[in-house]
């Protein structure tokens, strides 16, 4: 009755409640509401329903459609044909927009990296022109102030300016002696070694890795060790003191100093540091760059009696007996009788006295 008068939505809600409630038995009942369904479904463009419909009717009667709609199988074969075919399209239209945006990803990520490469470049190389020029302006360092009345000149008074004995003088050995007496951190024994592949990334343990390498001798896995660590932590002291340790082990004099100096600016206040910034500035600087360094470090730290055995020993060396005297009083003065060197130091003096 409704679809008689045109009423398809209260139509479809009857019929197909009709036909749930039809025996599978009722064939002829079921198939006239299906007949009915057909039209709604043909008339609200319902194609999926009406496939379904269609093939439910021709389960019971072949030709009963074909009689009735006799072009609609082709049409509904014709518009599953171009739904497949328009899902395809759109399935590779998906595909190739999401390869383009992935190969949009790479090229950005690469481009990134380039460009991050570049960056990373431009830095170290800044900083190694920083501290090239900073390195030369040391050697170029012109006068300091005068020092108070009753202290000794300053190095910039001094004119002799021959570099300091070999790398096994007097001088450089007293900071090899303190450095390892103030040795900061421990290598744990009981800590399972770690390769240069499995410690990537991990500054403690590429610390460590160059520490152990160190104490075998293996100067080069300390060195790759220690260069690693400091691109973990570039800001850390204790990576550039390991990559100068490790110069040291090879004699590398200039390198090993440019190391070192890196750890001393990043920890100006650790007297560790700056006792290895000493031992090895003594082998790389004249005498005159090495009593500015010695000053400096004397007056962060005016109670380190290393420091004023290093004052007292190049002022004897350059011939300034004056200056050298005076810091080997004041050394007699501050340090212990117990200190290793308090008996080199007392005889040193008297035979300056003697002279």
């Amino acid at each position: 009755m409704f679809t008689k008068i045109g009423n398809v939505p209260q139509a479809r809600r009857w019929l197909e409640a009709a036909y749930k409630a039809t025996i599978p038995e009722n064939v002829d009942t079921r198939r006239e509401i299906l007949l009915s369904l057909l039209s709604v479904y043909l008339a609200e463009k319902e194609t999926v329903l009406l496939n379904a419909t269609v093939e439910e009717l021709d389960k019971m009667e072949p030709n009963l459609v074909r009689e009735k709609y006799p072009q609609l199988h082709a049409q509904l074969t014709e518009f599953f044909k171009n739904l497949k075919e328009a899902e395809e399209a759109l399935k590779a239209e998906k595909a190739k927009k999401e390869a383009q945006e992935k190969e949009k990803a790479k090229k950005e990520a690469e481009e990134k990296a380039k460009k991050e490469a570049e960056e990373k470049a431009k830095k170290e190389a800044q900083e190694a022109k920083a501290i090239s020029e900073s390195a030369k302006k040391e050697e170029n360092a012109g006068s300091q102030a005068a020092p108070e009345p009753g202290k000794p000149a300053s190095p910039a008074q001094q004119t002799n300016s021959q570099p300091p004995q070999d790398p096994k003088s007097a001088i450089t050995e007293i900071f090899s002696i303190a450095e390892e007496q103030m040795r900061d951190v421990e290598i744990k024994d009981e800590s399972p070694e770690d390769t240069l592949k499995s410690a990537e990334g991990s500054f403690e343990k590429l610390l460590e890795l160059s520490k152990r390498s160190l104490a075998k001798g293996d100067a080069k896995t300390a060195e790759q060790a220690a260069h690693r660590a400091i691109a973990a932590n570039r800001n850390d002291s204790q990576g550039w003191r390991a990559l100068a340790k490790a110069y040291e082990l090879q004699n590398r004099d200039n390198d090993s100093y440019m190391a070192a100096r890196e750890a001393y600016v990043r920890a100006p206040d650790d007297i560790n540091a700056t006792l290895f910034y000493l031992r090895n500035a003594s082998r790389i600087q004249n005498n005159e760059i090495f009593l500015n360094s010695l000053y400096r470090a004397h007056e962060k730290f005016p109670n380190n009696v290393e420091i004023l055995v290093g004052l007292a020993r190049t002022y004897k060396l350059i011939g300034d007996n004056r200056n050298a005297k005076y810091f080997y009083n004041v050394f007699l003065n501050m340090a212990p009788k117990e200190h290793p060197l308090y008996k080199e130091m007392y005889d040193e003096l008297e035979e300056l006295l003697s002279k």
